[in-house]
């Protein structure tokens, strides 16, 4: 891969603290490059960071001036992958244990809902273990490791993973990225078979006071990079979303050669959010055919007219309507696939969008899950009574990602060869915040134990009583719906914070006799017992802390 080999080549001494090539390259040399570089920033200071004022940053401008020339340079004479090193097309993925759930559940949606039967390949940094690589096989993806020396904090090994894939044709996927269309339908626009890149735009952009800093006409990016902004262009006062994408990476070899480097340098991940706009970026030096969606993203979760509230904890992103793909119902745009939905929980019922133009700043903020609905700046689409596909779609997608989550829970509980530390860290990523490292821990050791009884009827016995479909009523306010099948399985509606499937075991604990796991996010379970008037009492526990009570009801009593 001869290709690959001179890009990565070009910045393998690149890679550490900003500043440490100004060592490197010579006094001389050095004192050489200052006057252009303070010709652009004289008597200007640059945004950098909300975390660096530029007092700090303008000391590093020198250097990372002259790696990025000396980069550009060597990338100006390097040689691109001969034709064919890259075949076919494909979804690729990367990441650690904690997020081979999210992955799995996505997984499913692809090969059972939409029939895709796409390759996909798994890139880490031998992180995965060999039980997490099975699970993974299962649903048709390949485990691959990244086999070049390096720490790879967080993201890194992104554009790791897209260039060392086997693909020519790349549709990249966040893990907690949810297809809404079979992934073969995109490949096959006629966008992308012109262009060779396809991108959506993130929330934030050059309207915007907090966020979107990379889309300000005053950013250090611009001028280190010698690229004159652009107002009227929507890739410049847009940041990306770039946990969904698609390259042609034998036609755009360049662009992500210097998308990999920037995000390799301490100092422009530090400036950019870590990788986020590197793509961008990249290809608007690069001056690459690429499309960016014109929709902006809306949010997905439920909506309640009694209070005007919506509760949206996911993105949503869009294909324009009237075009290649068509447009979704009563005319609006298509949704193509969900982001951000990274444990279980059911709240999928409607979606929330901003008609102010890509770059404009909306009432929206990413630390808000609740927020009260502005009519004049957002638009609630009531799917429920007028998108009735959508809604089909939605709860169907849903469903599979619950029960593909809860299935790969079962598989990694039930192997023996996955150390309880690895399990912690697969399963971590669901448990709430008041569940800590130690107490999930134990909760899992306990289910675990459980699991593995070797008596039956300690691990499925004893059921019938408890039998039908339950009410219950929690002492915090809350309610749900249980419904309890003879071998002890649990089906949840209602408020609930996990997949809502769960499991009963026989317990003498804590003066209960049954107890629940799997219904709630990691690190919480239930205590229940049948009282002599026939009800159900029950205790939520949150690790070791006893959140709430509850009483259930048979349904068919009340």
């Amino acid at each position: 891969m001869v290709g690959l080999a001179a890009c990565m080549a070009l910045h393998s001494c690149t890679r550490g603290a900003a500043g440490a090539d100004a060592a490197v390259a010579g006094f001389a040399v050095l004192l050489l490059a200052l006057g252009p570089v303070l010709s652009v920033v004289a008597g200007a200071e640059w945004f950098c960071n909300h975390n660096m004022p530029w007092e700090q940053c303008e000391k590093y401008l020198p250097s990372e001036r002259l790696a990025l020339e000396g980069f550009m340079e060597g990338l100006g004479r390097a040689p691109l992958p001969p034709s064919g090193e890259f075949q076919g097309r494909g979804i690729v993925m990367s990441g650690g244990a904690m997020h081979v759930l999210q992955a799995l559940a996505n997984l499913r949606i692809i090969r059972e809902f939409h029939g895709s039967s796409m390759p996909v390949e798994f890139w880490h940094a031998f992180e995965l273990s060999e039980t997490h690589c099975a699970a993974l096989k299962t649903w048709g993806a390949e485990c691959r490791s990244i086999r070049l020396p390096g720490v790879y904090r967080q993201y890194e090994t992104v554009l790791p993973a897209i260039m060392l894939s086997s693909f020519r044709h790349i549709l990249w996927m966040d893990t907690d990225i949810t297809p809404l269309l079979p992934p073969e339908r995109l490949f096959e626009t006629e966008r992308y078979k012109t262009e060779g890149a396809l991108f959506w735009p993130d929330h934030w952009g050059a309207g915007c006071e907090q966020f979107g800093a990379t889309a300000w006409p005053s950013h250090v990016l611009w001028h280190l990079l010698d690229l004159p902004y652009d107002r009227s262009s929507a890739s410049y006062v847009a940041e990306h979303e770039p946990g969904h994408m698609l390259v042609d990476k034998e036609r755009h070899w360049l662009p992500l050669c210097l998308a990999n480097y920037l995000a390799s340098r301490d100092f422009f991940t530090r400036v950019m959010h870590g990788y986020k706009d590197v793509f961008r970026i990249a290809w608007l030096k690069m001056n690459a055919t690429n499309w960016l969606s014109p929709e902006r993203p809306g949010l997905l979760g439920m909506s309640s007219d009694a209070d005007g509230k919506f509760f949206g904890p996911q993105m949503l992103h869009f294909w324009p309507a009237d075009d290649e793909l068509g447009s979704g119902e009563r005319g609006r745009p298509l949704p193509i696939y969900i982001h951000q939905k990274k444990k279980p929980g059911r709240c999928w019922n409607d979606v929330l969008t901003f008609p102010a133009p890509l770059g404009d700043c909306v009432p929206f903020r990413i630390t808000q899950i609740s927020f009260s609905v502005r009519h004049d700046t957002m638009q609630v689409w009531g799917v429920s009574t007028s998108h009735p596909r959508l809604l089909e779609t939605l709860h169907a997608v849903e469903d599979l990602w619950e029960r593909g989550w809860a299935q790969a829970r079962q598989t990694f509980l039930d192997a023996p060869s996955m150390p309880l530390e690895e399990l912690v860290k697969t399963l971590g990523v669901e448990k709430g915040p008041r569940v800590s490292k130690s107490d999930l821990a134990q909760v899992l050791s306990e289910e675990r134990q459980h699991r593995f009884a070797t008596d039956p009827a300690s691990r499925r016995g004893g059921f019938v009583a408890l039998g039908g479909v339950w009410d219950l009523a929690y002492s915090n306010g809350f309610h749900a719906t249980y419904e309890i099948d003879e071998q002890g399985q649990v089906l949840v509606r209602g408020n609930v914070d996990g997949t809502g499937f769960g499991q009963l075991y026989a317990n003498s604990s804590r003066g209960f006799t049954h107890v629940l796991y799997g219904v709630h996010s990691a690190g919480k379970f239930e205590v229940l017992r049948l009282t002599p008037q026939g009800t159900i009492d029950s205790e939520h526990w949150v690790g070791t802390f006893l959140c709430c009570t509850a009483e259930g009801r048979r349904r068919e009593e009340r």
